[in-house]
């Protein structure tokens, strides 16, 4: 079954994105093999997680976004991942620049903008549920995020560090997105974020860049606009503070850049390649 897909990528967070369900009459254990190649770095495609822009029926939606983490776990709301599949709406013609517009994920509704059609924004639920824990400080931006302050820069340590908290009791059910912030005093934030279902890494996170912000805002008792630097690219956070621990006008502003675009032949690539026999045995 040959499909066509794009690759986009948000402040270096990448996806691979299908205009439609691909996955509509797979199984289970299919789909999870699908997705693992088509993230895989050397095997496939190579991505952060892959988006499905489904068509909606609906004058009030311009479309139904699902979201697939690249171990092929069903993933919750992902930041960067809404801001490419707006790029890709307003490129296919579902949607126009220059006028908002709502989306679903979720059951949960969100607005897409973007003035020059690359530039993307999108306008995030209100976040209600965060506080200090033993851990950091832990929120939920439609994707649970521990944000924890450190000047370390030695990556491995860092690895171990957010490892040892994605995989602790408290988190090792559902798991955990651990950020590290440094330079919270500055204008730009410098920060790094450990994906689950990802396990790594990844080159920015847009529900931890919003995570962030509402950490600073804590911090410094006020809402406003916040710019988060990662090693992929610059993302801007802005929200309102409320006086009942809540934040609304939630928004996440930053480029989605188009990579590429081509097909995938589903179902030829588990018999290419034993993936984890190659992963158990990689240099």
């Amino acid at each position: 079954m040959k499909k066509h897909f794009y690759k986009y990528h948000g402040a270096g967070n990448d996806f691979v994105l299908f205009s439609e369900d691909v996955f509509e009459d797979m199984n289970y254990d299919v789909l999870v093999k699908e997705i693992r190649f088509l993230c895989h770095r050397r095997f496939g495609v190579g991505a952060d997680g892959v988006l499905l822009m489904k068509p909606i029926y609906s004058d009030n939606f311009a479309f139904e976004m699902v979201y697939y983490n690249s171990d092929g776990s069903r993933g919750s709301f992902c930041g960067n991942g809404s801001r490419c599949i707006c790029r890709t709406a307003i490129e296919l013609g579902w949607v126009k620049a220059g006028e908002e517009f709502d989306f679903l994920f979720g059951g949960k509704t969100y607005r897409g903008f973007s003035e020059d059609g690359i530039r993307i924004s999108v306008n995030l639920v209100d976040v209600n549920d965060f506080g200090d824990c033993k851990e950091g400080f832990l929120v939920d931006t439609g994707s649970p995020h521990l944000i924890l302050e450190s000047n370390e820069t030695d990556w491995k340590k860092l690895r171990k560090i957010a490892e040892g908290i994605r995989y602790s009791p408290p988190f090792s059910g559902n798991g955990v997105n651990v950020n590290f912030l440094r330079n919270t005093d500055k204008k730009a934030v410098d920060m790094v974020t450990y994906e689950r279902g990802v396990e790594d890494f990844t080159y920015a996170c847009g529900t931890g860049a919003v995570a962030a912000a509402v950490f600073l805002a804590e911090k410094t008792n006020k809402g406003g606009s916040f710019l988060l630097r990662s090693a992929g690219g610059e993302l801007t956070v802005s929200l309102e503070r409320q006086s009942l621990r809540r934040y609304t006008n939630v928004w996440l502003t930053g480029p989605a850049i188009k990579v590429f675009e081509s097909d995938w032949h589903f179902g030829n690539s588990p018999h290419v390649v034993n993936l984890e026999k190659a992963e158990n045995n990689s240099l």
